[in-house]
This record gives structure tokens, C-alpha cells and sequence, in this order.
């Protein structure tokens, strides 16, 4: 008998931090594109409030630059930012509806491809 009641707490303790660290971790959308992709989508999860896009662009493996673009579900853009080689860091933050949203990754043209990038849309 003692032993489930103390397995039973173990488990709820066990619960209750896996669910504090999912809670802070917050959603993300994240992409890369490797040189001959001429586009990439992030995967799409559902984001409210306060959206804040970053990204790396390769500088030894990149010779073009590339528009990170907030799409919603819709497909529609709701906010994008144009990166060049060697950028890192945080392109724009941005207020959204709650809805679901990703980022893509579009090399500018007019080639299309030519960049080793990865970004994150984090909520």
C-alpha cells in the first residue's frame, strides 16, 4: 500500500515539472534551407500575442540573401524581413491573433537559391 501511494507522488511530481518546462519553453516555428532549395517551410503551430522571429545566415556557404516571412495558416504573409549573408540575430518581433503560423524561408531572386540559412518564430 505505501508503495503506490509513494509512486503515485513520485508520478504527479514527475507531472507537474514536465508540465512547468513545456509551459516555459513556448511555441516555435522553426526552418532551415540548404544552397539549392528554392524554398523551405516551417513546420505550423499555433501562436498568439508577441511573435519573435530570428535567423543565421551562412557566411562561407551563402552568396545570396533571404526574405524570412511569417505566413498564417491562410498562407498569407503577415510580417517579413530580408536577411544577408553573415546576419544573425533577431530580424523583428511582431503582435499576431491568435491563430496558427510558420516561417518560410525564400531565397531573393533572381536565382533562388544560394543560401544556407535557419530560423526560428518563437511565441
Amino acid at each position: 500500500m505505501n508503495k503506490k501511494k509513494i509512486a503515485i507522488v513520485t508520478l504527479l511530481g514527475v507531472l507537474s515539472i514536465a508540465s512547468a518546462a513545456y509551459a516555459g519553453s513556448g511555441k516555435a516555428s522553426n526552418v532551415s534551407i540548404s544552397y539549392y532549395q528554392t524554398y523551405s517551410e516551417g513546420n505550423l503551430v499555433p501562436m498568439y500575442e508577441t511573435v519573435s522571429v530570428s535567423g543565421y545566415v551562412n557566411p562561407t556557404h551563402s552568396d545570396n540573401s533571404v526574405w524570412y516571412e511569417l505566413h498564417k495558416s491562410s498562407g498569407s504573409i503577415v510580417r517579413e524581413a530580408e536577411a544577408q549573408v553573415g546576419f544573425s540575430g533577431t530580424l523583428f518581433s511582431t503582435d499576431v491573433a491568435t491563430a496558427d503560423y510558420r516561417l518560410d524561408l525564400n531565397p531573393d531572386g533572381p536565382n533562388y537559391y544560394g543560401v544556407v540559412a535557419n530560423g526560428k518564430a518563437q511565441n
